[in-house]
């Protein structure tokens, strides 16, 4: 038939891909080289003018401030860490005090019954438990990783 591959659109693309390719090849060789350049001038220029002592004592000095700085933040950060569980800990101590308070038998109470504190003290012993047995259960599957 009247079916024909039409070619010159092809060799048009292959041309310019040529071309540029060529092209961005030229320029980066150009652009390593004229870094290279630069690194061995300023090389020289260092070897030509060496640091001073207090200047190496003062860069020195300053890397050592920013580790300091950043062990410092690290720290407190930890701080506020243990403060927040702390705080939540407390929080459902309470809860566990309300709860209890809410359903233990207050108007009840004899020799042989056990006293309003140490029901709390059984109750906050089992909801660390129960927070104890949630922390393990969470991270069982840490190991699997």
């Amino acid at each position: 038939g009247q079916y024909g591959v039409n070619v010159a659109p092809m060799a048009i693309t292959w041309a310019f891909r040529y071309v540029s390719g060529k092209l961005e090849h030229w320029t980066g060789k150009a652009l390593v080289k004229a870094q290279k350049r630069r690194r061995k001038e300023e090389k020289a220029k260092r070897k030509a003018n060496p640091e001073a002592p207090w200047e190496k004592l003062a860069r020195k000095e300053a890397r050592a401030r920013r580790r300091a700085e950043k062990e410092a933040k690290k720290q407190e950060e930890a701080r506020r860490a243990a403060e927040a569980e702390e705080v939540e800990r407390k929080k459902r101590a309470e809860e566990v005090a309300k709860a209890t308070d809410r359903f233990a038998p207050s108007a009840v109470t004899s020799e042989n019954d056990p006293s309003q504190e140490d029901i709390r003290a059984a109750a906050a012993a089992a909801a660390e438990a129960r927070m104890k047995d949630n922390v393990t259960e969470s991270t069982a599957f840490d190991e699997l990783d």
